[in-house]
């Protein structure tokens, strides 16, 4: 995995850098130390001759190496915090990425679980034709409808007549259905349209 490499190559360049550190203050000790040439002070006396207190040659590679270590100690921390940027983008991304993700199987387990009806059936589906519109919905002869749309039981009045009046109402629209089929509740949708044969349905229902 990417990320995983990445998190290698950012440990192994931190301890790379650990030990650079450590040179560069095993160099500052030897150069500060007492009687040590130090880090800024000339190598030279008033008159130009390098001085007679420092080993003046061990002093100018300690510098120069000093310097060097300090410019990779720089670089190394610069790879380190774009390794660390990356890192953070990766992670951010990878969680935008997995939230669809979760609200897709939230949504997909919402719609895998029928809703409770709130009454009983009102009607029974007696016969559908082949190739109708409720044919492709799924509806099977003996399935007991609970919904169909707004309608249910209850509502007072003739269901009857409020099922017709939805279904012309909502011709080339998707309808959802409630049904009970060998005790089990489930949902299916149809679109009542014009096909081959008579109605927009092509189903007969008894009421209940």
């Amino acid at each position: 995995m990417a990320q995983d490499e990445t998190k290698e190559r950012a440990k192994a360049t931190v301890l790379r850098r650990d030990e650079v550190e450590r040179d560069m203050k095993e160099i500052l000790g030897r150069l500060n130390a007492p009687g040590g040439a130090g880090t800024q002070q000339p190598l030279v006396d008033e008159e130009g001759y390098p001085r007679a207190d420092v080993d003046v040659i061990a002093a100018r590679n300690d510098r120069h190496k000093l310097a060097r270590l300090k410019s990779d100690y720089d670089a190394l921390t610069d790879r380190i915090q774009a390794m660390l940027f990356e890192l953070h983008a990766s992670e951010k991304a990878g969680k935008e990425k997995e939230e669809p993700i979760r609200t897709m199987q939230r949504k997909s387990e919402a719609d895998s679980t029928p809703p409770q009806p709130t009454s009983g059936p009102f009607a029974v589906v007696e016969e559908v034709q082949a190739d109708s519109p409720a044919a492709e919905a799924g509806l099977q002869a003996g399935d007991r409808i609970l919904e169909f749309g707004d309608v249910r039981k209850g509502m007072g009045g003739d269901e009857s007549s409020r099922l017709a009046a939805a279904v012309q109402a909502a011709e080339n629209q998707t309808l959802r259905i409630l049904l009970l089929r060998t005790g089990q509740v489930q949902v299916t949708h149809v679109v009542p349209k014009k096909w081959a044969g008579p109605g927009t349905l092509g189903c007969r229902l008894k009421p209940l």
